[in-house]
């Protein structure tokens, strides 16, 4: 049987994460939800949004996991998608 995971359990590990990880984890998930939400609003796919942003499908893949892209590919995608 699975064992169940506790809220006091995952609001301890949670304090154990400092605040700059827990920025960096927030803003991963900021860029990756609006990513994703933007693109599904357009109906493209990884592989579109990588070919009009210029950028491979696995950059995309990687965003929308959670990996904070640099500056620039960050750029293009944002302009890709006409997000501000």
């Amino acid at each position: 049987m699975p064992s169940v995971i506790q809220w006091d359990d995952i609001y301890k590990k949670l304090d154990a994460i400092d605040r700059k990880e827990r920025d960096e984890i927030s803003l991963a998930v900021k860029i990756a939800s609006a990513v994703i939400d933007r693109r599904a609003e357009l109906g493209w796919s990884r592989a579109e949004l990588a070919r009009h942003a210029g950028l491979k499908e696995s950059e995309i893949a990687k965003i929308e996991s959670g990996s904070i892209p640099n500056e620039e590919t960050l750029q293009k995608i944002l302009n890709t998608l006409g997000i501000e």
